[in-house]
């Protein structure tokens, strides 16, 4: 909830980061000050791979296409999915550019923020409620109490963002209760799936039997040449197959009944 809400994913600092760049290049005044922001890049130490996949192409493209891709852990499985069944008519990229610009501003970080809290955020309380309830745990989510989102979401994004600080309001005003070594920590991390470890050991021949087979193969529903390619990568088994065998594995749960 904090994340949401006080702007704490280091993605905001990227997104932030390339609006700063464009700024300077071109002149724009209202974009973020690239000198105010430096201070605050250390933040970004371990996410190499999340402003390379960024960077690597579009830069300085719409905001709401930036954000989109900044999101996208895959960026091969809308192609796969879609193409198997020859239908693209329906766009994730152009519903979420629609979700992307309900809100009635023009601050860029505040339609992130609103993006991530009408999606994003649901999608983890609904596993955090999972994951807590399967060792009969109840957990609380103080943050997410409606009178403090009600009073953050009050607040500018850009004053609860500071110069690229994640949480800079929130840490501002627990700052004589926190330790500062605790509010100055830059070694914070998630908890990542080892999805390769995972993967390339004794699951393999099951990943291998479940995408590669008769059944997917039979949905019409997977561009299979582009579901090979991923299972033959010369690292396998990163994101893209993990999507694909969830989404085959829910298929098989709740369509064919397995």
């Amino acid at each position: 909830g904090a994340d949401e809400i006080f702007c704490g994913y280091a993605r905001y600092l990227v997104a932030h980061l390339e609006r700063s760049l464009k700024g300077a290049i071109y002149g724009d005044v209202n974009a973020p000050d690239l000198v105010g922001l430096a201070p605050n890049l250390q933040y970004l130490q371990g996410y190499e791979p999340t402003m390379e996949r960024l960077f690597s192409r579009d830069l300085f493209g719409p905001d709401a296409d930036r954000y989109y891709r900044l999101l996208q852990r895959s960026q091969d499985m809308e192609g796969i999915v879609m193409a198997g069944n020859g239908d693209r008519s329906y766009s994730t990229r152009e519903a979420f550019r629609g979700e992307y610009e309900r809100p009635e501003t023009d601050s860029s970080l505040d339609r992130m923020l609103y993006v991530d809290v009408k999606n994003h955020l649901q999608s983890l309380l609904q596993l955090e409620d999972r994951t807590s309830m399967a060792v009969s745990l109840e957990t609380r989510l103080p943050l997410l109490d409606h009178r403090i989102v009600e009073l953050a979401c009050g607040v500018p994004a850009s004053a609860r963002f500071g110069d690229g600080q994640p949480k800079y309001l929130f840490r501002k005003a627990i700052a004589s209760t926190v330790p500062r070594e605790i509010l100055e920590r830059k070694d914070k991390m998630g908890f990542p799936v080892p999805i390769y470890e995972w993967f390339s050991g004794d699951l393999r021949p099951f990943v291998q039997d479940i995408l590669l087979g008769d059944t997917i193969r039979s949905r019409g529903f997977f561009d299979m040449a582009g579901v090979e390619r991923a299972v033959a990568a010369e690292r396998p088994f990163g994101r893209t197959v993990w999507g694909l065998l969830s989404l085959e594995l829910w298929f098989r749960r709740f369509f064919d009944k397995r």
